[in-house]
């Protein structure tokens, strides 16, 4: 019973993380990975943010043993508004992503240089945090999977199997996305990759808000 359980909530925890919000937030972060380890990486900080704020949550709402459905709204609305700000992230990111300039001179003379708006700047904390805000609104999730804890089953181990769970998952999505995005860029279509995940991520975020 203890091992089902355990891979009850494992497996609980990869599911959890393959909702549609969870993969185009990781995706976002993986577009602007420059290796399939920084995918990985960007995927496991995510994760990291979000089991822990899923636990944090999680066990504190259990311990106050209230009712807390309230919050569940604006958690949502939270989460819609990380997908709508990544999204705006993304297209300003790929916009400053050096280009090429072509330049006419006196007596027809043609040349291009490559051409950058501003300089880039890595932002490793924003998975973490972005896990976070998307853990806030899964962790009443997770008080329901304790509840029904059965009997000589440890609630702490679930819950951590639940949270290894997360972590295999989106790691393992930022990974294989970063892969594919630089397969995209290979193929020279790097751009409209990005543009299509911001976009898509754009009118998520305002779905995921109007439905809270």
């Amino acid at each position: 019973m203890q091992v089902l359980s355990l891979a009850t909530g494992f497996f609980l925890g990869v599911r959890h993380c393959l909702e549609p919000d969870h993969l185009t937030a990781v995706a976002h972060f993986a577009s602007a990975a420059r290796t399939s380890r920084d995918g990985l990486r960007s995927g496991l900080l995510w994760g990291l943010g979000h089991a822990a704020a899923v636990l944090a949550i999680g066990f504190a709402l259990m311990s106050v043993q209230g009712r807390f459905d309230g919050m569940q709204p604006f958690a949502e609305r939270a989460v819609g508004g990380t997908l709508i700000a990544l999204s705006i992230w993304r297209l300003r990111a790929l916009r400053r992503r050096p280009h090429v300039h072509p330049h006419a001179h006196d007596g027809g003379l043609v040349h291009a240089h490559a051409h950058t708006h501003e300089k880039s700047h890595r932002h490793v904390h924003a998975p973490t945090l972005t896990g976070l805000v998307h853990g806030a609104a899964g962790a009443l999730g997770m008080v329901a999977l304790l509840s029904v804890t059965p009997t000589g089953v440890s609630v702490g181990l679930l819950a951590a199997a639940f949270a290894v769970g997360t972590l295999v998952a989106m790691g393992a999505t930022g990974w294989l996305a970063a892969r594919l995005y630089s397969s995209a860029a290979a193929a020279g279509w790097e751009r409209p990759a990005i543009v299509l995940t911001a976009c898509g991520g754009f009118v998520l975020g305002i779905v995921w808000i109007a439905r809270a």
